[in-house]
């Protein structure tokens, strides 16, 4: 066969043809996976954005209110939804870009969507915290129950001690 290939030129054309049309199958999963890269690495793009139109939203409305500027009352409560928000798929990404990592591929944004993912993290836990620490200040660690509790304690100790 290889002695008719040599000489029949019609049949080395459908020999190329043939093994190009084989190749295709991994090119066209090759392709795949580097379009699933990029889709990756627009969402981490996406993310950031989103990100850095949050920052600034929290910044300005911190520097209004340092100013003097009337601010929302609910403000601080909003950003700290949109944050709340906003890590909410870190994790699936992260996710996402670790196995394009695996495949070989280099995520140009992926450092900088890890440093906005623990920026707004560490926000979030300082949030957490302030809301712990007002509740505290407030009153509100103990909730109707236990001082009910408390109350009928301390009457079974008064009754005891007499």
């Amino acid at each position: 066969m290889n002695d008719l290939l040599d000489q029949d030129y019609s049949l080395k054309l459908a020999k190329k043809h043939v093994e190009e049309y084989s190749k295709q199958d991994s090119i066209k999963a090759l392709h795949n996976e580097a379009m699933e890269c990029r889709d990756c690495e627009d969402w981490l793009e996406i993310g950031l954005e989103a990100f850095r139109w949050l920052k600034q939203a929290d910044q300005t409305i911190r520097q209004a209110a340092v100013e003097g500027f009337a601010v929302s009352s609910s403000a601080p409560n909003s950003i700290a939804t949109l944050y709340r928000a906003w890590l909410r798929p870190c994790d699936r990404a992260e996710g996402l870009a670790k196995e394009q990592i695996g495949r070989g591929f280099r995520l140009k944004n992926l450092t900088e969507f890890r440093e906005a993912c623990e920026f707004v993290r560490q926000q979030v836990r300082i949030i957490d915290l302030e809301d712990a620490l007002d509740e505290a200040q407030q009153g509100e660690v103990f909730d109707e129950v236990f001082w009910q509790r408390a109350a009928l304690k301390r009457s079974d100790q008064s009754d005891s001690s007499r």
